[in-house]
Order: C-alpha cells, then sequence, then structure tokens
C-alpha cells in the first residue's frame, strides 16, 4: 500500500511541477509489480486520482510478507520473530501518509458493491 500511495503522489507532483510541454499522463498506471491500479484524469488545470488504503489487519501482513521476505529488501534481514514488531513500527510510522487516502476500506470487508460505490466510473 505504501508503494501506491508513493507510486500517486510521485505521479501528481510529476503532473504539478513537470514543464509546461509535459506528455499527458492521464489514464490507468500500475505499479512496477502491476499489483495496484492508479487511475489519474485531468480535473481543470490539475491531474486528480483517487487514492484508496487497502487497510489489511497486521496478522494478514505477517502471513503474506513471510512468504516473500528473501523478495522484499526492507525486510530481507528482519527475523521471522521480529517481523510483527517491524510491520507494527511501519505502519505507526506511515499511518500519517495512509490516512491522507481518499478511501479508506478494511481489507476484510471489500466487496465489488463497496468498491463500485467508491469508483463509480471503473
Amino acid at each position: 500500500m505504501a508503494r501506491l500511495v508513493a507510486v500517486a503522489f510521485t505521479l501528481l507532483g510529476l503532473a504539478i511541477a513537470g514543464p509546461t510541454h509535459a506528455a499527458d499522463i492521464s489514464g490507468v498506471w500500475l505499479t512496477d509489480t502491476a499489483d495496484a491500479h492508479i487511475r489519474l484524469a485531468k480535473c481543470g488545470a490539475n491531474m486528480c486520482g483517487t487514492i484508496i488504503w487497502l487497510n489489511t489487519a497486521v496478522d494478514i501482513l505477517v502471513h503474506r510478507l513471510l512468504k516473500e521476505k528473501s523478495h522484499r529488501p526492507v525486510i530481507k534481514n528482519v527475523s521471522d520473530a521480529d517481523l510483527k514488531s517491524f510491520i507494527i513500527k511501519k505502519l505507526q510510522d506511515r499511518k500519517l501518509y495512509y490516512e491522507q487516502a481518499d478511501v479508506m476500506l478494511h481489507e476484510e470487508s471489500i466487496t465489488i458493491d463497496s468498491l463500485l460505490k467508491i469508483l463509480p466510473d471503473a
């Protein structure tokens, strides 16, 4: 999720601070691992997008990340025993940024209907 927020802020920053003749960045963008979509559209002279925070329970994150530790540089050297406390600390450190999302959904309660309500153009 942090990657999604970072990519969205980067793209919006480029749109705002970029040169006056920059290419149009409107459309749907994928993260580098293609696990998240970011939609950007023109709204007046600016670019707009909807950022969704998928708030996932810590135990679920631990379970998922234990399987992927070798592919994730930030947690690669964190022991399995310390992973949960590491994730809790990172979530606390990043909470200020996550809370800036336009929409927050608890991952356990996501349904197609709930997504369609917040993304009517989807």
